[in-house]
């Protein structure tokens, strides 16, 4: 048998620690992506069922205009009433028409319209001109953003030609079937088009001067003057018209949708246990311990434990009842090592301790875990990694930025060192340059003013703006700054002017980037 010297173990139980805590850590990074992924796809899947997106009728109301034209030669109007009174003939192929409407559809798949219009061929002598009004019905039938109907208008109208003087008018029946296609541009406009046929059926003709007689020496009969052809339109209407799409909500927030959440009132739970039906399961195992106070809620157990066997899964010591880590042992670094749970970055900075320079308290993973200071000291600067923001085109402060200039008064009254400095104002290149050498003045005037306002010396500061002549991220003639570069652009600087002589004994590669040179002392 070989026994191991008693200095071993520490670097053994050392190791295993450092294996485990990597584990722990990969396993830890992965779970909450994964689990997400998980609950996503459940969700999906039952929604599926759902009836939220299909189509929904919904009722709707709208008013409009239409400009149509009728194809018709009005060749009955020239024969048996013009000709006969030697008066000259309509030339023209067709009548325009303008009608203002008024629409509603309170029942499924149907609309009824009340229109007034009139319509002439734009002619002097001889002139026409026919004045209406009716009611539509027509049965619409609407997917997403396109309807078709299918309809016919009926109108009562009068007609009037008039050439020489002479007047004729006649009583009329108008008709006009039509198929349409309509586009919802959104819920209050739609735009379309119709294609029909259109029909005057005049009666009860009058005149004063035109003789109602045909060439044959017949009277003029009602039948005569009937008119008929194709008619075209385009028409615009606004009101409203709300999508025929139904919506479902999902009342209790957990992804399902009212009509596939058997349970809508009561959020799921997702706790890896028949998490498919929208119910949260109040006691998985069946232990007659609800999960809230079940720490082992997938596997029965004792009340008296906490609803876990008794058993210690990790082996660190600590009973499975008393272990809210139960798959990974306590690292007993002297953090916290009553708990059951390794302490794989105590501050919470996510950066593990074993690479966190300042495991105790929260920082940045550029300074290998410590804290960031937004504002440090230099040999030429006071810099500060931050951004003192002013509302637009102004020189005033926004609040926001009020700590960080709180921080560069304190520093500044902190080194006393520091005799004179400059806040320079620095522009982006939006605007001329004259007036970005305004602006820039005005706002290190102000920066100025703020730090005397948290009593710094006014002897020890001054400003000057530079505009946009010093940009840290030059534009090259003829190129446009980006916002990105813009932003880099627009800042506050704090130049040292004057200080009394520093002199410093640091390692090489400890030397300040803007230090062109530090002399060493001491013979160091």
């Amino acid at each position: 048998m070989k026994f191991f010297k008693p200095y071993t173990a520490p670097f053994c139980a050392l190791a295993m620690l450092v294996a485990t805590a990597s584990t722990a850590v990969a396993q830890e990074s992965d779970a909450p992506a994964q689990d997400e992924a998980r609950v996503e796809q459940l969700v999906n899947e039952r929604n599926k069922e759902s009836a939220h997106g299909s189509n929904e009728w919904k009722p709707s109301y709208g008013f409009g205009v239409e400009g149509g034209y009728f194809y018709t030669m009005l060749d009955r109007w020239n024969t048996h009433l013009l000709s006969p009174n030697n008066a000259p003939f309509f030339d023209t192929a067709g009548v325009f028409n303008l009608d203002l409407a008024l629409e509603a559809s309170f029942l499924e798949s149907t609309r009824l319209t009340l229109f007034a219009g009139m319509a002439t061929p734009f002619s002097d002598d001889p002139s026409l001109r026919a004045t209406y009004f009716g009611l539509e019905p027509a049965f619409a039938f609407r997917e997403g953003n396109w309807e078709v109907a299918l309809g016919i208008g009926a109108a009562l109208g009068w007609i009037t030609a008039e050439s020489g003087g002479s007047s004729a008018t006649a009583n009329a029946i108008v008709l006009r079937p039509f198929v349409e296609g309509r586009r919802y541009l959104n819920s209050w406009s739609a735009l379309y088009v119709r294609l029909g046929f259109n029909q005057w059926y005049a009666h009860g003709i009058e005149s004063d001067n035109f003789e109602l007689t045909r060439l044959d020496g017949q009277a003029l009969r009602p039948n005569d003057l009937h008119e008929g052809g194709l008619y075209g339109a385009i028409g615009v209407r606004f009101g409203h018209y709300p999508e025929h799409v139904r919506y479902i909500g999902d009342s209790d927030g957990d992804g399902f949708y009212d009509d596939v959440d058997d349970c809508p009132q009561v959020a799921e739970d997702f706790d890896g246990f028949e998490d498919h039906d929208g119910c949260p399961e109040l006691d998985n195992d069946g232990d007659g311990i609800l999960n809230s106070d079940d720490r082992c809620p997938n596997e029965a157990g004792l009340a008296s434990n906490h609803g876990c066997p008794m058993f210690d899964t990790d082996g660190d010591g600590i009973l499975d009842a008393h272990d809210p880590c139960l798959d990974t042992p306590e690292d007993f670094d002297g953090f916290e090592d009553h708990d059951g749970c390794p302490e794989l970055d105590r501050d919470g900075d996510g950066i593990a301790d074993i690479d966190d320079h300042c495991p105790d308290v929260a920082g940045v993973i550029e300074r290998q875990g410590c804290p960031f200071q937004r504002v440090e000291v230099t040999l030429k600067n006071i810099v500060i990694n931050d951004v003192v923001n002013f509302e637009y085109d102004k020189a005033v402060i926004l609040a926001d930025s009020f700590d960080l200039l709180n921080e560069v008064a304190g520093v500044i009254n902190a080194n006393a060192r520091i005799r004179k400095i400059e806040v320079q104002g620095h522009t982006d290149h939006a605007g001329t340059p004259k007036y970005n050498q305004t602006l820039s003045e005005s706002r290190a005037r102000a920066v100025r003013e703020y730090l005397i306002g948290q009593n710094v010396d006014p002897a020890r500061l001054s400003s000057k703006g530079y505009g946009q002549s010093m940009p840290l991220v030059p534009v090259a003639a003829g190129a446009k700054e980006t916002a990105e570069d813009a932003a880099t652009n627009r800042r506050v600087e704090f130049l040292i002017v004057e200080q009394d002589e520093v002199r410093k004994v640091v390692r090489e590669d400890q030397v300040p980037d803007d230090a062109a040179k530090i002399q060493s002392v001491d013979g160091q």
